[in-house]
């Protein structure tokens, strides 16, 4: 990735330099070094970047577009801890006939901890029209029997009202 596309990205996505560097573990200066040149991208700056800002190169999908949307948003909050929540399975590296599982089926996308109570969200993000399965409606209905928030969201607009209706 060359410094102009770095810069080109961020910009595109609405993304001050201030919000990126602490999002990347660095500075405001880097990242402007980073945008003018004066210093080499690293790799693992430049592979973080891609994971959480979607453009063409990374292929995200649209779903993984809304849900990043969402981590970043929620993330750039120090009286929140954002966990993105996976599941799915993989071939393990050291025997490819082991398929290993992880996460729960029906799980959300993102879980919300708000300090400094600890009150827990589930967050579902949807695009279009997508609505949820069996296994995720089956999450929901736990997660409510037990006193936690489940919300299906479409918007990151949507996921900041649901954080501050929780926090009062």
């Amino acid at each position: 990735m060359t410094n102009l596309e770095f810069k080109e990205i961020r910009k595109k996505n609405k993304i001050s330099a201030v919000s990126l560097a602490k999002m990347l573990g660095v500075t405001r200066q880097t990242i402007h070094s980073y945008e003018s040149g004066k210093i080499k991208i690293k790799k693992q700056v430049e592979k973080l970047f891609g994971i959480l800002v979607p453009n063409e190169n990374n292929h995200n999908t649209e779903h993984t577009k809304a849900v990043n949307a969402v981590l970043l948003a929620l993330g750039l909050r120090d009286d929140l801890k954002v966990i993105k929540r996976d599941v799915g399975c993989a071939r393990a590296i050291n025997n490819p006939k082991q398929i290993i599982k992880f996460g729960r089926k029906g799980e959300a996308d993102i879980e919300v901890v708000l300090a400094p109570r600890g009150r827990v969200l589930y967050l579902e993000v949807k695009t279009g029209s997508g609505t949820q399965n069996v296994d995720q409606i089956n999450f929901s209905n736990y997660m409510k029997k037990v006193g936690a928030q489940y919300h299906v969201i479409h918007t990151v607009e949507e996921a900041l009202e649901i954080v501050k209706n929780a926090e009062r």
